[in-house]
Parts: structure tokens; C-alpha cells; sequence
């Protein structure tokens, strides 16, 4: 092979297939496949789509850059990538990803001159021409680090700053081409003793309704007034039982419990803009007090967290910022859901990957593994706990019932030493195992995939001491390596099975 093949399939006799070539001498027409991406670095360039197809985004440059996203059938022989991205797209794209159903999703954006842009996550749906936002942010203040379809194709998961007014993990419900449905999971929390954001409102500018909001701004005035939104009344009069069920996703509750609202002796439901004492210079609501002369509208909007906890006092059902302070708490530390990147799909549930930096491994913190969600969608917190969490562990892969992860070797000084190793663990039994004992030697891995069955090891990686290129299979039940004959080195490598 020369430096015109960028993607090809190597079947098992060593022959291979060209899926994409590239012109040297002009790679920025005819489009580079891209190895990484800069979003998270805990993204995946290449992924294969519940059709078995395999997808993967080519970068163009031709007076301005732009992405496009391809499919490869590996069922049909020497078939050509055909383009899945609309032919009129013009965009930069982060990440993508297909479900069950077909549809593509891109978090993206398009670069203006000054070198800023807006950002997004939409979907297209097939045949269907127009694409529909998740979110569109001219400003940067909204964003996706992570997202995951479900099994079936019903919603994604993600985890977000500023969607329809919610930070934190957020399902959003893929009802047809052009209507999502929004519901916050797990609220954002920066530590245990830290504030968490808690948003009861839709503001005066607001062209949307945010699912936990309860009140809403009826100017823009420097005193603010505010008045019920129509989904906490019932005939025109508020109803705890609809309020609860706005504000429930702050909460922690066991599946099926329900919050009971206890009303304070100063809540006038009647009359938003109203003080709640006036006289009364110190009112206890939660765990602080207010002056009187607060109007409920004003202590909904500025103070929720403690207005929350006067409401809803029963200690079974916590704020979720409260509740990671207590010994029940099964995460056993605080939590910022924006530090989960990759999630994956397992056979009993949705698990992410955690981590205190934003590029998926971080300093001397641990990465930790958490489940988030049962199979049917419910949450289902537990910390699932594995070996070398402290050792920069990355490319996490769930496979059947194995948690699959590369780790990298550090030097006496406890700094990187440039190699690394594969493990697994079983979710059931609770064994570990190391994946590369076969080589008798540590080298840089590049890139693994694990077959179906999980019997097999597929990896490619650099032999510094040799300056050699290394890659192949191991047969996992013999423990036998069966090397691949290249002497190009690849970045990613991918199981078709």
C-alpha cells in the first residue's frame, strides 16, 4: 500500500478492500477520513450503526472546510461509501451517530470569518429532507459533551449545559421528523457542598417552555413580575400535584415514589407577586431565611433550592444535591454530569463513562464507570468499580457482559511512558483480565475492537523499541496472537462480524 489508501478492509487471508482513497496531491478535494476528534477526545470517528453498516465522516477543504458523513455496507462485496449527509449540507461536524430507526444525528456547527460559529444537534430523518434541532446555540452557551440513542430508537440521552433551560443528563424523545419531547434525568451538581442549577422558570425572551419550569417572567422590567405556567393548574388554580411532578426530576427518589408536598403556613398560590410575610424581617424557607417582604414569584426564580427543600422536607426524597452527601448515596462521592462523555448501551442498562476532565481522562483523578439507566429508561445509579481507574484508562468498550479499556504504563516518576495495556472486566462475576499477555512485550496501542462473541482481540499499535508497526488479532480462548502484515500504521481498526 502507498499514500493513496486511506480506508480499507483486510480480510483474513491479508487480502483487502479500498472503501477510500485519497489524491496526495490534493487531499483537500477528494476529503481526508478522519482518525479522531477534537470534541471530548472520548468521541468516535468511526462507529458502526445497528444495521451493521459502518460510518465514518471525511473532512473537505476547498476554500472552506466541511464534513461529511459516508456509510459502508461490508455485507455487499467491493461496494462503494456512499454519502448519507445532505448533499446541500455545509457544516463542521463533531460527532454523528445512527440508531435503530435511521436516523442520523450530528452535533456540529459552521465556522463564521472571525473563526466562531454557532453550534447544534439535529437529526434527519429518512426521507425526510428537513433536519430537526435538538438544540441551536449562536453563542456557544449550549453544548452536548456526550449523547447515546437508545436500543430501539425511541430517544437519546445526553449530557448538556442549557438544553430548553436544564443542565445535566436529559432524554429527549424522538416522537416524529420534526417533534422532540425534553425530560431532565439527573440534575447537574458541581460537588457535594457546591450549588446546583436548578431552573423553575421561563423567562420573558423564551420562545420555549422548559419541562421543570413552573412560573414564567411577564416583563422584562428591572422588578420582575411572574405568574403560574398553564401546566401547574388545574381550572385556572394551582395543583401541588402537577407542580410536584414539574420539579420531581431535582429530586432523589427510589422508581415509583412519589413527592409529597407540604405546604407552608406564608404560600399564597393566589398571588405570585404578593410578599409572603410582609412585616416579618426573617422568614425560614429551607435552610436559609428571606426577608418577608419576598414575593413567592422572586423566591421561586432567585432561591429554588431552598424553597424546594421547604416543600418537600420528607428526607426519603432529597434534592439529588443533597442526597450526594449522604452515607446512602451509592456513587460514594459528588458528581458533576458533565463529566460523563462516552455511553454505552450494556445488556442491563446505560452505563457512562466519568471523568473530572473534559477530554475524557484526566490528571491523577480516577475515571470511574457509572450506571445511569435500567433497560427501560429509569435511573439506576451505581459506580461500577474496576482496575487502573488511576491510570488514564480510555477507549471503554461495552460488550455483552465485559467492560473493555486500553490503560496507559507510567515510568518510576509516575509519568506516561508512551505504552500501553488492554483490559476487560466481567459485570457479573466481577473478574479481570488482561487482553495482551500473548505479545510478551508492551507497545503503543493505537486502536482496538473486540469481536461479538468476545473471543477475539483485534488491536493496532506502534513497537517504539523497533520502530515497528504491530497489529493483528488474539484468539482470547488460546491466548494466541495472529499478527496482521502491514507496515503502514493504522489508527483505528474496527470488527466485521
Amino acid at each position: 500500500m502507498d499514500g493513496t489508501v486511506q480506508f480499507l478492509r483486510v480480510y483474513p487471508d491479508n487480502s483487502y478492500h479500498i472503501i477510500w482513497p485519497v489524491d496526495p496531491q490534493n487531499s483537500g478535494a477528494t476529503g481526508n477520513v478522519a482518525t479522531w476528534n477534537w470534541w471530548g477526545m472520548d468521541s468516535d470517528p468511526l462507529a458502526k450503526g445497528p444495521d451493521g453498516k459502518l460510518y465514518f465522516k471525511v473532512s473537505k477543504y476547498d476554500g472552506q472546510q466541511l464534513d461529511e458523513v459516508y456509510s459502508y455496507d461490508p455485507r455487499q462485496a467491493d461496494s462503494p461509501a456512499i454519502r448519507i449527509t445532505p448533499q446541500n449540507a455545509t457544516f463542521l461536524v463533531n460527532t454523528f451517530m445512527v440508531d435503530s430507526k435511521d436516523h442520523l444525528f450530528i452535533q456540529g456547527g459552521s465556522m463564521n470569518m472571525g473563526g466562531s460559529g454557532d453550534s447544534f444537534l439535529k437529526y434527519y430523518t429518512k426521507g425526510v429532507v428537513a433536519p430537526k434541532e435538538i438544540y441551536y446555540s449562536s453563542t456557544g452557551s449550549t453544548w452536548v459533551r456526550g449523547y447515546v440513542t437508545d436500543p430501539e430508537g425511541n430517544y437519546i440521552i445526553m449530557n448538556g449545559n442549557g438544553i430548553r433551560g436544564m443542565n445535566g443528563m436529559i432524554k429527549a424523545t424522538i416522537i416524529d421528523a420534526s417533534t422532540v419531547d425534553y425530560k431532565l434525568l439527573f440534575p447537574n451538581t458541581n460537588s457535594i457542598s457546591g450549588a446546583s442549577w436548578i431552573n423553575l422558570i421561563k423567562y420573558y425572551s423564551d420562545t420555549w417552555t422548559s419541562p421543570t419550569a413552573v412560573i414564567k417572567q411577564t416583563n422584562n422590567a428591572y422588578s420582575s413580575t411572574y405568574e403560574w405556567i398553564p401546566e401547574v393548574l388545574t381550572d385556572d388554580v394551582f395543583d401541588p400535584a402537577k407542580f410536584s411532578a414539574r420539579v420531581s426530576s431535582y429530586f432523589y427518589s427510589e422508581i415509583g415514589e412519589a413527592l409529597a408536598f407540604s405546604q407552608p403556613t406564608w404560600w399564597n398560590a393566589g398571588d405570585l407577586n404578593a410578599a409572603i410575610d410582609e412585616g416579618n424581617l426573617s422568614v425560614a424557607v429551607g435552610e436559609t431565611t428571606v426577608n418577608g417582604s419576598t414575593t413567592l414569584g422572586n423566591l421561586i426564580a432567585t432561591d429554588p433550592d431552598n424553597l424546594l427543600r421547604e416543600l418537600y422536607p420528607d428526607l426519603d426524597t432529597p434534592l439529588f444535591k443533597d442526597w450526594l452527601s449522604l452515607p446512602v448515596n451509592v456513587l460514594a462521592s459528588s458528581i458533576n454530569f458533565e463529566n460523563i462523555g462516552t455511553m454505552v448501551w450494556a445488556t442491563d442498562g446505560l452505563y457512562g463513562l466519568y471523568s473530572n476532565s473534559w477530554w475524557g481522562y484526566g490528571g491523577t483523578s480516577e475515571s470511574k464507570v457509572i450506571k445511569l439507566l435500567d433497560m427501560t429508561g429509569n435511573p439506576a445509579l451505581a459506580v461500577i468499580e474496576f482496575e487502573h481507574s488511576g491510570d488514564l484508562p480510555t477507549q471503554f468498550k461495552i460488550n455483552g457482559d465485559y467492560l473493555y479499556y486500553r490503560y496507559s504504563l507510567k515510568d518510576a516518576f509516575d509519568q506516561e511512558n508512551g505504552k500501553h495495556r488492554i483490559a476487560r472486566k466481567n459485570f457479573v462475576n466481577g473478574t479481570q483480565e488482561e487482553l495482551l499477555t500473548a505479545l510478551s512485550k508492551d507497545i503503543q496501542i493505537n486502536n482496538f475492537d473486540i469481536s461479538s462473541d468476545d473471543l477475539t482481540l483485534y488491536f493496532t499499535g506502534l513497537d517504539k523499541s523497533l520502530d515497528e508497526v504491530v497489529g493483528g488479532r488474539i484468539d482470547l480462548t488460546t491466548n494466541t496472537y495472529i499478527p496482521m502484515l502491514s507496515t503502514i500504521e493504522l489508527s483505528q481498526i474496527r470488527v466485521i462480524d
